[in-house]
C-alpha cells in the first residue's frame, strides 16, 4: 500500500522537464543509429556479408537490422 501513496505525490517541475529532455535525447538518438543503419544498409552488406550477390548482401543487412528492432523490447525490461 506504501507504494500508491507515492505514486500521488507531487514532482518537481524542473525534475520533470530534466526526465522529459533525456527521454527526448535517448529517443532521437536510437532513432539516428536506426537511420543511420538503414541508410547504409547496402554498404554494410557488401562489407560485412560478402557473397557476391547484392540481393542476398542487402538482405542480410536488413536481417541485423530487424533483430535489434526484436531485441529492443527485451533491452528495456518489456520482455
Amino acid at each position: 500500500m506504501e507504494a500508491q501513496g507515492q505514486a500521488g505525490q507531487a514532482v518537481d517541475e524542473s525534475t520533470l522537464r530534466r526526465a522529459i529532455a533525456a527521454c527526448a535525447i535517448g529517443n532521437a538518438t536510437e532513432w539516428f543509429d536506426y537511420a543511420t543503419y538503414g541508410f547504409l544498409a547496402a554498404t554494410l552488406g557488401a562489407d560485412f556479408f560478402p557473397s557476391g550477390n547484392e540481393t542476398a548482401q542487402l538482405l542480410s543487412a536488413f536481417a541485423v537490422f530487424a533483430l535489434t528492432f526484436f531485441r529492443a523490447p527485451a533491452r528495456r525490461g518489456i520482455f
